[in-house]
């Protein structure tokens, strides 16, 4: 008798971790697809910026100076999708 109240409880516990293991999954997924949508845009938006840019003398130069910069603050934005992910499951726990 109380073997089976144990594997019941272990067996529950077991699926909730099963449960809270697939929310994680899916919000890690879920923010890295917007982090890309996100990237994309903003790219398209700093070349279009550097592209229309009159100041500018040398777009060629000034692309790699931004995208130099872009590829300074990944880690930073990478960093900042993981509190928001980390955010998320804590407000997905039940």
């Amino acid at each position: 008798m109380l073997f089976d109240v144990v594997r019941c409880w272990v067996l529950g516990y077991v699926s909730y971790l099963y449960f809270v293991y697939d929310i994680i999954i899916i919000i890690i997924i879920e923010i890295s697809h917007r982090f890309c949508r996100f990237m994309k845009q903003h790219v398209r938006e700093l070349h279009e910026h550097v592209r229309r840019s009159s100041s500018v003398d040398r777009p060629a130069e000034e692309w790699e100076s931004v995208l130099g910069r872009v590829r300074k603050q990944i880690p930073l934005r990478v960093v900042s999708c993981c509190r928001l992910a980390a955010q998320m499951v804590d407000s997905c726990q039940v």
